[in-house]
């Protein structure tokens, strides 16, 4: 499909439905004082459900409506969701990592796959759990240029760096309210 204004609007559009969608559906489970303490794997579960159903119902829906390719769509409809999800809560890395591998392995199926498991692994190796969606984009950017040109590697690339200021604003106005290291 030719880049023309109609389809950057609409590419746009995606971006814009991603992050509402984002916003409007829960971040996660809100769980009572009492569950809190002591989350049970089926607590875990649900959340982790709930990430990938945030995905694939906002990636669908997007799908139906816009007449773009459905790459481009799921890239789009993604980054918006992603976007959302860390711009709200920064500090919960456990629950953007449903959301950034539902949306790798809608908009990549087989080597998101690949991304996933590498991201996941390289994180538990390295015991920084943190990083583990900068590890998931940053491995299926290269992935995303094979398979659908520039345009998927670096509206990756460009999702992971904004992830990466988004933690560091975050890191840094949490070390300055807390006291640690001022400045």
């Amino acid at each position: 499909m030719p880049v023309n204004s109609a389809t950057v609007l609409l590419r746009l559009g995606c971006l814009a439905f991603g992050t509402v969608a984002g916003v409007l559906f829960p971040k996660h489970l809100l769980l009572s004082a009492s569950r809190t303490s002591a989350r049970s794997s089926a607590w875990v579960w649900l959340d982790i459900l709930l990430g990938i159903c945030k995905v694939v119902v906002s990636c669908a829906v997007a799908l139906l409506v816009v007449p773009l390719s459905v790459s481009v769509t799921f890239l789009y409809t993604g980054t918006g969701i992603l976007a959302a999800a860390v711009g709200a809560e920064p500090d919960q890395w456990q629950h953007h990592l449903p959301v950034v591998c539902a949306w790798m392995i809608l908009y990549l199926p087989f080597t998101g796959v690949l991304a996933c498991l590498g991201g996941v692994l390289l994180v538990l190796a390295a015991e920084v759990p943190g990083v583990s969606v900068l590890a998931v984009l940053v491995f299926a950017a290269p992935m995303a240029l094979l398979q659908f040109g520039p345009e998927g590697g670096l509206v990756l690339l460009a999702t992971a760096a904004m992830w990466c200021i988004w933690q560091a604003g975050y890191h840094r106005l949490h070390r300055k309210n807390t006291g640690l290291f001022p400045g």
